[in-house]
């Protein structure tokens, strides 16, 4: 590859070759976030069935693909090959779970006609339910830009890698130890430097993942105490850029979430898009919209979801507010080109439920369940769906609820499919109170406590666990409101103090 003498025009990739080119783009696949591995896809003389590249998610669910181009200039009609290479084989890719298809190209994608033909594409691919995305040349050097040892192991020229990362620390002179030369320059110090950084932050982005998933698993303290000390090692300064972002960006919504702390999260998400102006801020802004202004304004700034995390955030702003209709035209929809995960099937289930239509709901939780059972609110919703199937449908509520009203006898359901359900869900909210955190064991207690009240034969028990709940709270108003609908005998002088009391101090 030659040098180009205007730096701010991208390399010329079409001068690695096809080969190298397509070891480029591998190596940069195999980078990117929730990539697992990503390998060649087939040798000389094999059918590549449309693809290049073969990439494993590290959720185990889907691949994604890759076909390059290594030409000097692509026209619409070429890019439009691309796809009706890969159509060729959809059933294939399809029967595999395919997500994403990235076209890599070597050269500029510039043009009116090259842009008017990806978007396209991506219409067409949408309706397959598969995302497309076109990288052109410019948008290799930006993906490529923090990986400098991807980089020098393809391209021979050190100043084009130097245009493409950005230079190293330069110096002709020598380290001298005891008078003697060590023989190693600042250069090679530098890159060898810059090749541990580059290590040291995909094992702390591996790191950020398990936070996360810590997170999701309903551990969110730990999860918190993690991320926070992340921040805070001394090693973090030596993270690429984009990473101290995500970092910084995942602080702020824990920060917003679990604190409310609106001053924070802003700072800590200004911060994110000083090291990462390019990066995909969607949720956190919506987040940060959403607390100030609204679930209405936070759903304006995502009228048309990007990706999985932002439609997921969509539909939990349209489920508070309750347009359900919205959330089940999603739901009916043939394929949006979005990937759909358990936390979308747990918001499904709530607006099939608050339909009424519960043999729906059952059937979407499950499928979360199956997906990820180990997340925190996929067990929760699950054990919620299993409670509301053993009650009438006049008993179940209109929008979604934190804790469960008193129910009347009448509308408790005694056949056995019913009953084994709440018997399920029973078992499922013990086991969640056990496991829980601090602030989410009383809710998860609830719950446990409201399904015993539906339980005939549990009776005893359930008034036992109401005397316990009101011991540890008496302010407890919908405790003591069960207490009351199912005549336990309880003493509710000190509840009635205390609240007499509360009302007095407002």
């Amino acid at each position: 590859m030659h040098p180009r003498m205007d730096r701010s025009l991208p390399p010329l990739f079409s001068e690695l070759g096809e080969y190298t080119f397509q070891e480029l783009c591998c190596d940069l696949f195999e980078r990117q976030e929730g990539i697992s591995t990503c390998e060649i896809y087939g040798v000389r003389g094999q059918a590549q069935y449309g693809i290049d590249l073969l990439a494993h998610r590290k959720d185990g669910l889907a691949i994604e693909v890759g076909q390059c181009k290594c030409y000097e200039e692509i026209t619409a009609s070429e890019i439009e090959d691309a796809s009706d290479e890969f159509f060729s084989h959809l059933e294939r890719w399809k029967q595999a779970q395919v997500e994403r298809f990235i076209l890599f190209v070597a050269c500029e994608l510039d043009k009116t006609q090259q842009q008017d033909q990806i978007l396209a594409e991506k219409s067409r691919f949408i309706l397959e339910g598969i995302q497309y995305e076109a990288w052109s040349s410019r948008t290799l050097r930006h993906k490529l830009s923090p990986y400098r040892y991807i980089a020098t192991r393809h391209i021979w020229s050190e100043e084009i890698v130097d245009q493409i990362c950005g230079p190293l620390i330069q110096s002709s002179s020598a380290l001298q130890i005891d008078g003697r030369t060590a023989g190693i320059t600042i250069e090679a110090l530098g890159s060898h430097l810059q090749i541990l950084a580059t290590q040291l932050s995909q094992e702390k982005a591996k790191r950020l993942d398990d936070i996360r998933e810590k997170y999701r698993n309903g551990r969110y303290e730990h999860a918190a105490s993690e991320l926070d000390n992340l921040h805070k090692e001394e090693t973090y300064n030596l993270l690429e850029p984009g990473l101290k972002a995500r970092i910084l960006r995942m602080r702020a919504t824990y920060t917003l979430n679990d604190k409310k702390d609106m001053a924070t999260a802003r700072k800590l998400a200004d911060e994110a898009h000083e090291l990462d102006p390019q990066a995909d801020e969607t949720v956190i802004r919506t987040l940060i919209a959403y607390h100030e202004q609204g679930a209405d304004a936070a759903l304006e700034l995502i009228k048309q979801p990007s990706n999985t995390d932002v439609l997921n955030f969509r539909l939990l702003l349209l489920l508070e507010i309750g347009r359900t209709d919205e959330i089940l035209e999603t739901l009916n929809a043939q394929g949006n080109g979005i990937t759909e995960d358990a936390e979308t099937r747990r918001v499904y289930a709530w607006a099939l439920l608050i339909e009424g239509d519960i043999t729906a709901a059952q059937f979407q939780i499950q499928k979360a369940v199956s997906e990820q059972p180990a997340w925190h609110n996929v067990k929760v919703v699950s054990a919620i769906m299993d409670y509301f199937s053993a009650l009438s449908p006049a008993a179940i509520p209109k929008h979604p609820i934190l804790l469960p009203d008193p129910v009347d006898w009448a509308f408790v359901k005694r056949d056995h499919e019913s009953q084994a359900r709440l018997r399920r869900a029973q078992e499922s909210f013990a086991e969640l109170s056990d496991n829980a955190e601090k602030r989410q064991r009383s809710i998860m207690r609830f719950w446990h406590f409201a399904c015993l009240a539906n339980d005939v034969e549990k009776q005893m028990e359930a008034e036992t666990l109401c005397q316990n709940i009101l011991l540890d709270d008496p302010s407890s108003r919908l405790t003591i409101m069960w207490a009351i609908a199912r005549r336990y005998r309880v003493d509710l002088a000190i509840s009635r103090k205390v609240l007499e009391e509360s009302l007095l101090r407002s």
